[in-house]
Protein backbone atom coordinates (compact mmCIF):
# COMPACT_ATOMS: atom_id res chain seq x y z
CA UNK A 1 0.00 0.00 0.00
CA UNK A 2 2.77 2.41 0.89
CA UNK A 3 4.00 2.57 -2.68
CA UNK A 4 0.66 3.70 -4.11
CA UNK A 5 0.40 7.29 -5.37
CA UNK A 6 -0.81 9.66 -2.66
CA UNK A 7 -0.21 7.24 0.21
CA UNK A 8 2.28 9.49 2.05
CA UNK A 9 -0.34 12.26 2.16
CA UNK A 10 -2.98 9.92 3.56
CA UNK A 11 -0.53 8.41 6.04
CA UNK A 12 0.54 11.83 7.29
CA UNK A 13 -3.10 12.90 7.71
CA UNK A 14 -3.94 9.81 9.75
CA UNK A 15 -0.98 10.28 12.08
CA UNK A 16 -1.67 13.99 12.51
CA UNK A 17 -5.22 13.17 13.60
CA UNK A 18 -4.38 10.14 15.73
CA UNK A 19 -4.88 11.93 19.09
CA UNK A 20 -8.41 13.00 18.14
CA UNK A 21 -9.20 9.56 16.74
CA UNK A 22 -8.16 7.96 20.03
CA UNK A 23 -10.10 10.55 22.06
CA UNK A 24 -13.22 9.88 19.99
CA UNK A 25 -13.42 6.31 21.31
CA UNK A 26 -14.77 7.62 24.61
CA UNK A 27 -17.81 8.93 22.71
CA UNK A 28 -18.61 5.58 21.11
CA UNK A 29 -21.47 4.77 23.52
CA UNK A 30 -23.25 7.93 22.28
CA UNK A 31 -23.54 6.59 18.73
CA UNK A 32 -27.15 5.92 17.76
CA UNK A 33 -26.66 5.06 14.08
CA UNK A 34 -26.51 1.42 12.97
CA UNK A 35 -22.91 0.18 12.85
CA UNK A 36 -21.36 -2.83 11.21
CA UNK A 37 -17.73 -3.52 12.14
CA UNK A 38 -15.83 -5.33 9.40
CA UNK A 39 -12.35 -6.72 10.02
CA UNK A 40 -10.12 -8.98 8.02
CA UNK A 41 -9.08 -12.24 9.61
CA UNK A 42 -5.45 -11.19 9.07
CA UNK A 43 -6.00 -7.51 9.91
CA UNK A 44 -3.00 -5.77 11.45
CA UNK A 45 -5.18 -4.29 14.18
CA UNK A 46 -4.80 -6.14 17.45
CA UNK A 47 -7.49 -8.59 18.45
CA UNK A 48 -7.80 -6.76 21.78
CA UNK A 49 -8.56 -3.49 19.92
CA UNK A 50 -11.22 -5.19 17.81
CA UNK A 51 -12.84 -6.69 20.89
CA UNK A 52 -12.69 -3.32 22.67
CA UNK A 53 -14.55 -1.77 19.73
CA UNK A 54 -17.19 -4.48 19.98
CA UNK A 55 -17.54 -3.82 23.71
CA UNK A 56 -17.90 -0.07 23.14
CA UNK A 57 -20.57 -0.67 20.49
CA UNK A 58 -22.60 -3.61 21.79
CA UNK A 59 -25.44 -3.09 19.29
CA UNK A 60 -23.04 -3.16 16.33
CA UNK A 61 -23.00 -6.06 13.94
CA UNK A 62 -19.64 -7.71 13.38
CA UNK A 63 -18.13 -9.49 10.39
CA UNK A 64 -14.69 -11.03 10.15
CA UNK A 65 -13.64 -11.64 6.56
CA UNK A 66 -11.79 -14.90 6.13
CA UNK A 67 -8.40 -14.61 4.44
CA UNK A 68 -8.50 -10.80 4.24
CA UNK A 69 -6.13 -8.33 5.82
CA UNK A 70 -6.69 -4.67 6.67
CA UNK A 71 -7.59 -3.42 3.19
CA UNK A 72 -10.80 -5.37 2.64
CA UNK A 73 -12.06 -2.87 0.07
CA UNK A 74 -9.18 -3.91 -2.15
CA UNK A 75 -8.86 -7.54 -1.12
CA UNK A 76 -12.52 -8.60 -0.91
CA UNK A 77 -14.77 -5.90 -2.39
CA UNK A 78 -17.39 -8.58 -3.02
CA UNK A 79 -17.90 -9.07 0.73
CA UNK A 80 -18.40 -5.36 1.33
CA UNK A 81 -20.76 -5.09 -1.63
CA UNK A 82 -22.84 -7.96 -0.25
CA UNK A 83 -22.98 -6.34 3.20
CA UNK A 84 -24.04 -3.00 1.75
CA UNK A 85 -26.62 -4.55 -0.56
CA UNK A 86 -28.11 -6.45 2.36
CA UNK A 87 -29.07 -3.19 4.09
CA UNK A 88 -29.97 -1.19 0.98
Amino acid sequence: MGSRPGYPTVDRGVYQNLPSLIAARSRSPEVKAPIHLVYGEKDWSRRSDREANRDLLPAAEFTQVRGAGHFITLERPDVLADLLNAVA
